[in-house]
């Protein structure tokens, strides 16, 4: 007759120690695949809220138009520094922060602004005020997590510049465009008058994941044209 033989400790601690290591080694492929699954469903999330926030502040840049009076004059840009800008509204009415302005030319003299910066929880905020800086002011939060915002500026070598001139046209341009940026900021009173682009990038971090997004905006208004 055959006997059975008995598990022995050693054996029995041996199959518990290889079941334990297959269940981590499940745990962690499990765990790995929620995250990936995770990191799939947030970041186009991430990304979309960096891109409207950066395209929200390119439009009230592009369309800026030259403060004649209250602020710095024939300057489209009022205030500029490395993580907020203000940009001149001026002769326009019924302006509504996150809709901006309607033109209204029986308006006269009325020059409003926006301010586009982050707030000290990390925030995103867009401001309307009146100039000079320091009027009423509205804001909006347009993203939850924490943004960062980043600007760089390209000043024409002159107040002024010829219609012809093309920011791209580095041959024939060479020399009369220059880019400003961190430590040499903010700008001065006289070189706002002579910004003609910005460099835009804002970073919105969430649980950990964070996603940016960059443009560069040509101004419509700045510097002031004279054709020649």
């Amino acid at each position: 007759m055959r006997t059975r033989r008995a598990t022995t400790l050693i054996e029995f601690l041996a199959g518990a120690a290889i079941l334990a290591l297959l269940l981590t080694l499940g745990i962690s492929a499990f765990t790995n695949l929620a995250n990936t699954n995770t990191n799939t469903v947030a970041f186009p999330q991430l990304q979309k809220d960096a891109t409207d926030i950066v395209n929200r502040i390119a439009t009230s840049v592009r369309r800026a138009g030259l403060c004649t009076s209250g602020g710095t004059v024939d300057a489209a840009v009022q205030s500029a520094n490395s993580s907020s800008i203000s940009v001149c509204v001026p002769n326009y009415g019924n302006c509504t922060v996150g809709t901006g302005c309607t033109l209204d030319t029986s308006i006269v003299g009325v020059t409003k602004y926006f301010t586009y910066s982050v707030d000290g929880s990390g925030n995103f905020s867009e401001s309307l005020g009146t100039l000079p800086v320091g009027g009423s002011v509205n804001s909006a939060a347009l993203a939850s997590g924490t943004v960062s915002l980043n600007f760089q500026y390209c000043l024409s070598s002159t107040s002024s510049y010829n219609v012809s001139d093309y920011l791209d046209d580095t041959t024939n341009n060479a020399g009369k465009f220059s880019w400003v940026s961190g430590g040499s900021l903010p700008l001065t009173a006289s070189q706002l008058k002579q910004v003609m682009a910005v460099k835009i990038t804002a970073t919105v971090t969430r649980s950990g994941r964070s996603a940016s997004y960059t443009t560069t905006v040509r101004l419509r208004n700045s510097p002031k044209r004279v054709i020649s």
